[in-house]
């Protein structure tokens, strides 16, 4: 087995010689195995990682001693931890095996830094692998969560080529001691019930099972690395993004093979589950106006398209006492020019120029607020805020992110959009009041 060891770690390149690597040594077979397969290797600096979760009284503390005295054997550095573990799930409201995990995934990284090591590595095998390809099979999955358990920057697997067969044949053959955890026996848990009863019910039929469902799980990883593809080409496509905002086109949405999976892919990292995103998609060819939540963020289905924000809108109130020409308040500038000026000056919907005598200070930026009005530039009479959004085809994603400036109470500018027409310059005007939004991440 040592020259597959060896073998396995060069062909998937997981370690160089000399690195240091983090053992997770638990005391079980598996990685007792594992510290004896990398202590003979002799290519590498070792420490042995032992957890103890205070979870079976003496046994746990039986298998800190076995692992403890098998690394001062051989002379490897030795690094071990007591957790309360029940205490830690009930404070943080997790299962005993989420919270273990945890535990021990977050020392683990303290000891990577501790003793610039480069990998964890883990004790998983064949068997894992297979197990964990049926459980979420019957769970119901998508095409990752049956391509089995991976490396990664982090974490390996050295012994993921073996099975718990071939892996305790070699403990026998070669005089590794080991303990067993009793709690490996008890069906009531879905992994050992999959593991003692659904394996070797599937071995009666193909004794060759378990390599039949890694050579699977290698054919899908290169179904995945298609379908990652795809995926990334189509979002790469569609996807707009607009300052905070991320945006699909539905016409162009619609024409994507499977653009249901391209919608679930876009919105799963942002919070969305399952069922909102089926929704979402039969949302596609109604009307508009309808919002979907997650914990972060907010989608709007528009007319013509689907807009992702932030789902809580910032409330927005700066006062500005003064004129300050150096001062930056939420993006915006302001400075001074004789109205002689104003004739190279280039303008866009970024910048206002308003006559900087009709001006009272103190100044304010803050959100619309609903009955606001206003004269709009180049309009006559008054206008709601929300009429002039709707009017000139303002997303209902962008709307309530609409800023105003206003001069005693009054809005001098729906900023982005339109000035007031009593703030305008006019014939009369001397000076003007150049208001400029900037983009402060440029």
């Amino acid at each position: 087995m040592i020259k597959q060891f060896k073998r396995y770690i060069k062909e998937n390149n997981l370690l160089s010689e000399n690195d240091t690597v983090i053992l997770a040594v638990s005391g079980g077979v598996d990685s007792m195995v594992m510290a004896d397969l990398f202590t003979k290797a002799d290519n590498y600096n070792l420490v042995i990682a032992h957890c103890n979760f205070n979870l079976r009284g003496n046994e746990s503390d039986l298998d800190t001693k076995l692992v403890e005295e098998y690394a001062k054997q051989n002379s490897i550095t030795f690094e071990k931890i007591y957790f309360n573990t029940k205490e830690y799930a009930k404070q943080n409201s997790l299962s005993t095996q989420m919270a273990a995990r945890e535990l021990r995934h977050n020392w683990f990284l303290e000891l990577i830094e501790k003793h610039n090591a480069c990998k964890i590595a883990i004790a998983h095998n064949l068997n894992d692998n297979a197990e964990t390809f049926l459980i979420n099979l019957s769970r119901g999955t998508g095409i990752k969560g049956l391509t089995g358990i991976k490396n990664n920057n982090i974490i390996i697997r050295p012994v993921i080529f073996a099975s718990r067969e071939e892996i305790e044949a070699y403990a026998e053959s070669n005089s590794v001691r080991y303990r067993n955890d009793s709690t490996n026996s008890k069906t009531i848990y879905r992994r050992n019930h999959i593991r003692h009863k659904v394996i070797p019910e599937l071995a009666k039929s193909n004794p060759s099972v378990l390599h039949a469902i890694n050579t699977t799980i290698q054919n899908l990883t290169q179904v995945q690395d298609i379908y990652d593809e795809y995926i990334k080409n189509a979002l790469d496509q569609l996807v707009t993004h607009t300052n905070n905002f991320e945006r699909v086109k539905i016409t162009d949405l619609v024409t994507k093979t499977s653009f249901e999976t391209i919608v679930y892919e876009w919105l799963t990292p942002h919070g969305f589950n399952k069922d909102q995103i089926h929704d979402i998609v039969k949302s596609v060819h109604t009307e508009s106006g309808k919002r979907f939540f997650s914990d972060e963020k907010c989608l709007f289905k528009e007319q013509e398209y689907l807009s992702l924000q932030k789902n809580v809108t910032e409330n927005t109130h700066t006062v500005i006492n003064k004129f300050d020409p150096d001062a930056v308040y939420n993006n915006l500038t302001f400075e001074k020019k004789d109205i002689k000026e104003l004739k190279s000056l280039k303008t866009d919907s970024n910048t206002a120029i308003v006559d900087f005598d009709k001006i009272k200070f103190p100044l304010s930026v803050q959100n619309w607020e609903k009955g606001d009005s206003f004269s709009p530039f180049g309009m006559k009479g008054r206008k709601k805020v929300s009429d002039f959004l709707i009017d000139n085809k303002v997303p209902v994603s962008l709307k309530n992110n609409v800023l105003t400036l206003k001069s005693d109470n009054k809005i001098v500018w729906l900023i982005g959009h339109r000035i007031d027409n009593n703030f305008k310059i006019t014939k009369d005007s001397n000076v003007a009041l150049i208001i400029k939004k900037i983009d402060i991440n440029q």
